[in-house]
């Protein structure tokens, strides 16, 4: 028979096995992101979900932390934006349609595009927010959005 303590590693091991909550929420995952505390899943039907620490899962202020997958919506995010790409760095995200880019989570570094405004000492962007659109009528469209630790990147095609 193992010991105590043995019993208790055992116990706290069974805590973590994997949970298949998406597909428990009856939805297919297409694409994966991993932040530093966070993650990010992109969904067929081009939605998405945040779980893990806030803001960079694009939740309201007074969310902290989800260990339940959250969809992302609200802020510059309309219900009628289909999200194509998504991308995770360190803490924040990047989630983006084929013409506009919308970012949340820290901006320290500025990595989510936004300047300090002097009246705003968080430096958290918690709703998605407009980072980058392309007019109506361009033939550019997104390629390709990519975080890394503390940057952003966009990839155009025409």
């Amino acid at each position: 028979k193992p010991s105590s303590a043995a019993s208790d590693v055992y116990k706290r091991q069974d805590d973590f096995q994997p949970v298949p909550l998406f597909s428990r929420m009856n939805i297919r995952v297409r694409k994966v992101a991993c932040g530093l505390f966070h993650s990010v899943a992109l969904c067929e039907g081009g939605s998405a979900y945040g779980f893990g620490q806030n803001p960079q899962i694009g939740a309201p202020k007074d969310v902290k932390y989800s260990t339940i997958p959250r969809l992302i919506e609200g802020g510059d995010l309309h219900d009628e934006d289909e999200i194509d790409f998504i991308s995770c760095g360190s803490r924040h995200t990047l989630v983006a349609t084929k013409r506009n880019v919308f970012s949340f989570g820290s901006n320290a570094k500025r990595q989510c595009g936004f300047l300090r405004d002097d009246d705003n000492t968080d430096d958290n962007t918690y709703l998605p927010r407009l980072t980058l659109s392309i007019m109506r009528g361009s033939s550019s469209h997104i390629h390709r959005v990519r975080c890394e630790r503390w940057s952003s990147f966009v990839l155009l095609s025409s």
